[in-house]
């Protein structure tokens, strides 16, 4: 119905030759399933791509996301049909589309890694008290990174952003996704991969302990955690940019000092790259912190009787 509404066409593969279905007896046959039909959908893709762009640019977007090993296992799903796309109609012709996240090892600017630094300097009061006592723990631990010096000189500034309770599945899939846009980009593919904020997903805030976390984040400056809807126009946004202006770093005629800076050019990172600490390390202390700010009353009162009933006992 939102297609019939708006001036967009959507094409589809059917199971089944078309005989004038519509509705329901349409969406019987209409679609395939991403994980078990790549071979069909990339020979489908390689017939109607031609037949329906006639020549103009495609833009395939690999947004899928799975629970565990599901999400490597969809993402080798999606690189496949997007390679496929860039062989059969053509390097020039393709554009690839998907998101960085934010939880990942990265390379960031001289001005962020000093931003790093400065904030640490800057942190309040309680934070710089209890750094020292945590980091044994790996937590609160600091998200200035020495500088790493490349074969030609150049001095590179980079954080680590993993969060080991995502797990290495979720890792590993992201990491496909930054390889094929490396490999896409030099066999002269226009590539959008930016870099998205933290966001409050339904499929993220479903885990109780990044919900809880994300409720403290604000507290180390300057983390911030989207809704999704903000999310979605600031990164549809950069991605129309990317597709659309040839000079932009998504380009492959836009000279990089390395490939892997594609990430950051256009990273709307919520903080990631400047937090005084590490995000891995914040997440248990972000939660502590939401749960006294969410119970302090609660707190205060128990605490604060308590402490009026032992005073009325030594007084009799």
């Amino acid at each position: 119905s939102t297609v019939k509404d708006s001036c967009a066409t959507v094409t589809f593969p059917i199971k089944e030759p078309y005989k004038g279905q519509q509705g329901a007896d349409l969406y019987k046959i209409a679609g395939c399933n991403l994980m078990n039909d790549v071979p069909y959908i990339c020979t489908w893709l390689k017939e109607a791509v031609p037949r329906t762009c006639s020549g103009k640019a495609v833009t395939v977007g690999g947004y899928a996301y799975l629970d565990g090993e599901l999400h490597v296992r969809v993402n080798l799903a999606c690189d496949a049909i997007m390679n496929s796309v860039v062989q059969s109609y053509g390097a020039r012709n393709v554009r690839l589309a998907t998101l960085a996240t934010p939880t990942d090892v990265y390379l960031v600017t001289e001005e962020a890694h000093e931003a790093c630094n400065k904030n640490l300097r800057a942190a309040p009061l309680w934070q710089k008290a209890l750094a020292p006592f945590l980091q044994p723990f790996q937590l609160l631990v600091p998200n200035a990174l020495p500088p790493l010096s490349a074969e030609d000189g150049t001095t590179l500034y980079h954080v680590n952003g993993l969060v080991s309770n995502q797990g290495p599945n979720y890792a590993l899939a992201k990491r496909l996704q930054q390889w094929r846009a490396v490999i896409a980009r030099s066999q002269g593919v226009t590539v959008s991969m930016n870099i998205a904020p933290a966001t409050a997903t339904a499929s993220v805030v479903s885990n109780k302990s990044f919900a809880l976390a994300y409720q403290g984040m604000h507290l180390f400056k300057p983390t911030e955690i989207f809704y999704q809807e903000v999310s979605n126009a600031v990164m549809g946004a950069l991605m129309i940019h990317d597709i659309m202006n040839p000079m932009s770093p998504a380009a492959p005629g836009f000279k990089l000092k390395t490939p892997m800076l594609l990430l950051i050019c256009g990273a709307f990172h919520g903080g990631a790259m400047r937090c005084l600490f590490q995000t891995k390390s914040l997440g248990e202390v972000a939660a502590v912190m939401a749960l006294l700010n969410k119970y302090a009353l609660f707190i205060f009162v128990t605490v604060f009787g308590a402490c009026a009933g032992i005073a009325f006992r030594m007084s009799q």
